[in-house]
């Protein structure tokens, strides 16, 4: 059960990342930051 629930953790880790990425580089980030 650890195995998978690490491997679970790891996927939610870089999926958050990779989003996290492509919203700046579009610069939503930016321009939702710049509206408050």
């Amino acid at each position: 059960i650890g195995f998978w629930k690490m491997i679970l953790v790891l996927f939610l880790i870089g999926l958050g990342i990779y989003i996290g990425l492509f919203l700046k580089k579009s610069g939503i980030i930016d321009q939702f930051i710049n509206r408050k």
